[in-house]
């Protein structure tokens, strides 16, 4: 399943001076890294971040065991589709004993 134009459009319809803002953002800047998880939020600002800076707005993803696999390829199809540059880090937060021990306090230093 890809998020398809139609959808997203149907998130921004509701949200007029919010897009209207996160165009003015997108305006003032010469290029932009996206954070992308390939849900439907991120795939908005990935959305406009493009149609404002063209090829200067990349798509980042964490892949991780973390991850679920069919969001990574979800997240891979939505650039590929939009020829969207799309960076795929690995991340393996499972090595780290504070992330993996889920305590409660993973965030605190």
């Amino acid at each position: 399943m890809v998020v398809s134009l139609g959808t997203i459009m149907t998130y921004l319809y509701p949200f007029p001076e919010a897009t209207k803002k996160l165009y003015e953002i997108f305006e003032g800047m010469d290029s932009v890294l996206v954070a992308f998880s390939g849900g439907v939020d991120s795939a908005v600002v990935l959305y406009i971040a493009h149609q404002v800076l063209g090829r200067k707005a990349v798509a980042l993803t964490a892949n991780s065991p973390t991850f679920p696999p069919e969001e990574y390829e979800l997240a891979r199809s939505i650039t590929k589709t939009y020829e969207i540059e799309h960076i795929i880090v690995e991340s393996n937060e499972l090595e780290e004993e504070g992330y993996a021990q889920n305590n409660g306090n993973r965030y605190q230093s």
